[in-house]
């Protein structure tokens, strides 16, 4: 799974937060059929978990996911747990503008 991210810090002190998320190879015989499909995603800022989910089929391959969050202090880290259809899991830190 391959994560791309854009964070941005809004006027009114909140960051905006954009995830991109691929699935990282293809099936041969299957071209059309990503294969590493979003299961699983949780958000953790300053250790505590603030968002989990469970994503189905019919959310796209690759979705686009953006939300806003009440971060105080520039420099603060947030963390992107996944787990995909094939049990392959993994972490992202994201520090915060």
């Amino acid at each position: 799974m391959r994560i791309q991210h854009r964070s941005l810090r809004l006027p009114d002190g909140t960051v905006e937060i954009r995830l991109l998320l691929s699935p990282s190879e293809t099936r041969a015989n299957r071209a059309d059929r990503p294969t590493g499909c979003l299961k699983r995603l949780a958000l953790y800022f300053n250790g505590k978990r603030i968002m989990a989910g469970s994503l189905g089929k019919g959310v796209t391959t690759d979705p686009l996911l953006t939300f806003r969050l009440n971060a105080s202090r520039p420099g603060q880290l947030l963390e992107i747990h996944w787990r995909d259809d094939r049990d392959n899991q993994g972490r992202l830190t994201i520090q915060l503008p």
